[in-house]
């Protein structure tokens, strides 16, 4: 187990999700951030089947830093309930050095 999360959002457009992103890199919530445009989303919401162009974001924090990374995302994000999925970085297939720049980034050690 190591100390560092990726966390998983979609978001509506590349703009507002580009913007997001820097925000939290500027509060040093995460360490970086991907935008990666394009993806076609399908999804139940208010017993309607939906389906929409998203945008789908990867950050990376610290297991410290992910709830305030959470609750920053919910402010920041236009959806009503944006999608926020906290995922373990393994250490076994992970780059220690990398793991090490999380928590530099992110105000860690």
């Amino acid at each position: 187990m190591s100390d560092s999360r990726l966390l998983y959002t979609t978001w509506p457009n590349p703009e507002s999700a580009a913007e997001a992103g820097k925000t939290l890199i500027e509060e040093r919530l995460a360490a970086c951030v991907n935008v990666l445009p394009g993806v076609f989303s399908y999804f139940r919401w208010e017993g309607q089947v939906n389906g929409e162009t998203e945008v789908v974001m990867f950050i990376k924090t610290t297991i410290a830093k992910s709830r305030r990374v959470r609750d920053r995302v919910a402010e920041l994000h236009p959806y009503d309930l944006p999608a926020i999925v906290g995922i373990e970085i393994d250490t076994g297939g992970s780059n220690p050095a990398y793991l090490d720049w999380i928590a530099k980034e992110t105000g860690g050690a």
